[in-house]
């Protein structure tokens, strides 16, 4: 989201450290990703095959992947460009994108959670 709106405000006020900021916040994004996406899997394959809960994380990890393929687009084509002072449309574009599709994805995420009672386990005992 912070990229987005430093991508933004450049175009208002052109700052070629904003524009280089948000180029690290989303390549510090990709690295927590990787925790996100490993403990996910883990409580996925622990789910009930053909559960409606499993259906419902199936659908937030999908939407959330997505999501993260979006910003994996917008890097790729902002990388070599990390240094001018004014973000290019496109890029606005992918993050607005990359933005709602995390929305979605946390929606999802907020029903298994909130209205499946869907828990992270810590041990066998729960």
């Amino acid at each position: 989201m912070a990229t987005f709106v430093f991508d933004i405000s450049t175009r208002f006020s052109p700052d070629s450290g904003l524009i280089f900021a948000a180029t690290l916040l989303l390549l510090g994004a990709f690295f927590a990703s990787v925790f996100a996406i490993v403990t996910g899997l883990v409580d996925w394959s622990m789910m009930v095959k053909g559960s409606r809960k499993r259906k419902a994380a199936t659908e937030h990890m999908l939407v959330q992947l997505l999501a993260l393929l979006i910003f994996v687009f917008a890097f790729a084509l902002r990388w070599n460009q990390r240094h001018i002072p004014e973000a290019h449309p496109l890029w606005i574009v992918a993050e607005g994108l990359g933005v709602l599709a995390v929305f979605v994805g946390q929606y999802l995420g907020g029903k298994l959670v909130y209205q499946m009672a869907v828990r992270v386990k810590t041990s066998q005992l729960q």
